[in-house]
């Protein structure tokens, strides 16, 4: 079964507020339709009540834990799934910028999904294309169930859900041209090598990819705020308790001062 030519992406703002586009990403937005043209390819910008309209109306069984989910990122990550499952067609963020149509480099009746540039042993959700209707699907729909209460997005819903397709054949885009790492600064670049193999050789396909994602990382500042309030009552006493062992500190190094003053 051939993949449809519907292009998604999804857009609502940290409070589930429907939004237009901000500029930043407009630019982006507008590459996709450059490159995969009306009337061929159908393109779909789901907004929050489209996406849990999809999930309520269609996979009720799942909208108890869609929407007790902590943060608006883990919605966005999950309808994708369900998006391509329902539908089918091809699913990017809305910070990812194509230059080149890809289509026909898709396998028509698999799931394709975006290499991971940072290594590990699961694609990247930001890039992914699927037939309608991909039982394939279903083991990261089960993986979401088990998940649920994993307070990280990248665990609960984003790129480590895809493991479970790893022993299904599914189709791996190249990273060096579907999804290169972006050359950073100084400081980003040797923090990111403490985490991820990110070496200089990763960027040197930027310029010729098809499909580039400026990683905007909109989310990160919600999965900073998640975590603070989660664990609000252990970080807090522990600000505290720093504070006044640097206030004690401070005490006693005046008072040797003092002392050898006099």
């Amino acid at each position: 079964m051939a993949i449809p030519k519907i292009i998604h992406q999804i857009y609502w703002d940290f409070y589930g507020n429907n939004k237009k586009i901000p500029k930043k990403w407009g630019k982006y937005h507008l590459t996709w339709k450059e490159k995969f043209p009306e009337p061929e390819y159908k393109h779909i910008l789901w907004d929050y009540d489209k996406s849990r309209n999809l999930i309520k109306e269609n996979y009720n069984w799942f909208l108890e834990t869609f929407d007790k989910y902590p943060k608006h990122i883990q919605r966005v990550d999950s309808a994708r799934y369900f998006i391509l499952y329902h539908y089918g067609g091809i699913y990017s963020d809305l910070d990812c910028e194509v230059r080149e149509n890809f289509y026909e480099d898709l396998e028509m009746d698999n799931i394709n999904i975006a290499g991971n540039p940072y290594g590990g042993n699961c694609g990247m959700n930001n890039l992914m294309a699927s037939n309608k209707n991909n039982e394939k699907w279903k083991k990261v729909f089960k993986e979401l169930e088990n998940r649920k209460d994993n307070l990280s997005t990248l665990n609960s819903t984003g790129p480590k859900v895809l493991g479970s397709l790893n022993q299904d054949n599914i189709k791996i885009l190249d990273y060096k041209y579907y999804n290169p790492l972006k050359k950073s600064g100084f400081i980003k670049h040797n923090i990111n090598r403490l985490f991820f193999d990110v070496s200089e050789e990763k960027t040197k396909t930027w310029d010729i990819a098809k499909v580039v994602h400026h990683g905007s990382e909109s989310w990160a500042y919600s999965e900073v705020t998640c975590f603070i309030k989660h664990y609000s009552l252990i970080i807090i006493p522990i600000i505290v308790l720093l504070c006044l062992l640097i206030y004690y500190r401070s005490n006693i190094n005046e008072r040797i001062q003092r002392n050898n003053i006099f």
